[in-house]
């Protein structure tokens, strides 16, 4: 039961990590999901319910633990291979080499830049035309460029064009997040005008972040 336990973890761990890189690609995506993370834990560490919660489990743990060791072992000629024992250690090595990637590729931002590059010829195509681009700021329409939707955009006085892509965070740590061509250092007063994040994507475009004060 706790070899089944452990590869269904590992797995489980290995497919989170490939979620993890496909919501990278979003600009300021990942923040919500650090909040989904956050949350759960504080109200399993605050709140007589969760802590209920955890002493159970960790109950069920102890449990089957000694349940496991407390078998009747079988003689030595009838003991399985140690294949699976040896298939467990690779699973083990492989899920942290996925872990350490994971890290990596999310730290310098590649999973993002490539979606971008992917995306970017629709991004450039649509704000060449400028009758589709001024259209979208003052209708607020919502196209789809690649893989992402915009939600809102905007031009700034010196000619940056900020595309809104969502809104992510919780509370009061939730700003707008997209990409822009070539930015106005002081920011568009669209999505807020006291702080202003940029990074660098590809060439002229960025990902920005922008506070919600007005």
């Amino acid at each position: 039961m706790m070899y089944y336990f452990w590869i269904v973890l590992f797995l489980g761990v290995q497919l989170f990590c490939l979620g993890l890189l496909w919501v990278s690609c979003f600009p300021g995506a990942l923040t919500d999901v650090e909040w989904s993370l956050i949350l759960p834990l504080y109200w399993l560490l605050t709140t007589p319910l969760g802590i209920l919660i955890l002493l159970l489990a960790f109950g069920f743990v102890i449990w089957s633990r000694r349940r496991w060791n407390s078998q009747i072992r079988p003689p030595a000629e009838s003991l399985p291979k140690r294949q699976p024992r040896r298939f467990l250690k690779q699973l083990v090595v492989v899920t942290c080499l996925v872990l350490f990637l994971t890290s990596i590729l999310i730290r310098i931002n590649l999973p993002q830049t490539i979606a971008f590059s992917l995306s970017r010829p629709a991004f450039d195509a649509f704000i060449a035309d400028e009758a589709k681009l001024v259209k979208l700021c003052r209708d607020l329409l919502k196209p789809q460029l690649g893989i992402y939707r915009i939600k809102d955009c905007d031009i700034d006085s010196q000619g940056g064009i900020y595309l809104q892509t969502g809104w992510h965070g919780f509370l009061f740590n939730s700003a707008a997040y997209g990409f822009v061509h070539r930015p106005n250092p002081h920011g568009s007063e669209r999505f807020g005008k006291d702080i202003y994040e940029y990074h660098p994507v590809v060439e002229d475009w960025y990902w920005f972040r922008a506070s919600q004060d007005w």
